[in-house]
C-alpha cells in the first residue's frame, strides 16, 4: 500500500485490489497507517485519496537504518555469500 501510495494518489478500492484485501481490511491498514503518519488523506466528494507521506517514511527509514543499519549489511552479506556457494 505504501508503495503504490508513494508512486500516486490511490484510493482505498485501489489500495485494497493491490493488496488483495477486503475492503474493510484495507480501511483498518489505512486507518493505522494514517494514525502513523505515514499516509495523507485528501477528500474529493465522497472519494478519499490516498498518498504516502515521503517525509515521514524516509524519517522511520533514516531511524531504522540506525538501529538495524550494521545487522541489516551482515545479514546481506551472508546471504550474498551463501548464494555464491
Amino acid at each position: 500500500m505504501l508503495r503504490a501510495a508513494l508512486r500516486a494518489e490511490c484510493t482505498a478500492g485501489d489500495l485494497a485490489r493491490l493488496a488483495s484485501c477486503t475492503k474493510p481490511a484495507a480501511s483498518l491498514h489505512l486507518k493505522t497507517l494514517r494514525e502513523a503518519g505515514l499516509l495523507t488523506l485528501r477528500a474529493e466528494g465522497t472519494t478519499r485519496w490516498y498518498r504516502t507521506d515521503a517525509t515521514t517514511l524516509h524519517t522511520i527509514a533514516d531511524a531504522m537504518a540506525v538501529y538495524w543499519g550494521d545487522a541489516l549489511d551482515r545479514l546481506d552479506g551472508a546471504v550474498r555469500r551463501r548464494a555464491r556457494g
